[in-house]
């Protein structure tokens, strides 16, 4: 259901797709995290550079209680995220694409467990995709395309001949 902001007595900031591609092509949770200060991702050095690691994602902090990771499957920090009025998890809203996202709403504290229920008790992201319009064909493209290469100039590297010499020098 659509609710207005008006009725809601706790604090709320709506974003839509113009204000998140402002930011860059990136993730749609790390666009928010450039745009709203509530909205943390925190860093996890403990998986590397492991690209299907998922983010911490907080909002306004984190909890002092310990021991909560290993009662909940998800981190017990995490917001709860609705897409299009359905519950969903960190993970469909990272793979989502930034072309689909009509607005997300960032519900910021504890008042939206009136609306949610006590899982919103850390917030809550509601993500509106872009509706299909009846009748339309919808298609979207978005791609980028580089070239690099390895700038070798400043390296001296051996031809054929001082590689066999180097090669006889030593032994």
């Amino acid at each position: 259901f659509a609710r207005k902001t008006e009725s809601f007595t706790g604090s709320a900031k709506t974003y839509k797709a113009e204000n998140l591609k402002e930011i860059g092509n990136q993730n749609i949770l790390q666009s928010l995290s450039a745009l709203d200060p509530s909205f943390i991702i925190a860093d996890n050095n403990l998986m590397g550079s492991d690209p299907n690691t998922l983010m911490d994602v907080t909002i306004n902090g984190t909890t002092s209680i310990t021991g909560l990771s290993d009662t909940y499957s998800a981190t017990a920090n995490q917001p709860l995220f609705i897409l299009d009025g359905f519950e969903s998890t960190l993970q469909a809203i990272s793979d989502l694409s930034m072309d689909r996202v009509e607005s997300i709403t960032i519900l910021k504290d504890a008042a939206s467990a009136a609306i949610y229920g006590a899982k919103a008790a850390n917030g809550v992201i509601v993500v509106e995709t872009k509706k299909p319009e009846a009748g339309k064909l919808r298609f979207s493209y978005n791609g980028n395309y580089q070239v690099a290469w390895a700038d070798l100039t400043d390296y001296n590297l051996m031809n054929a001949s001082e590689k066999l010499e180097f090669e006889r020098l030593s032994g």
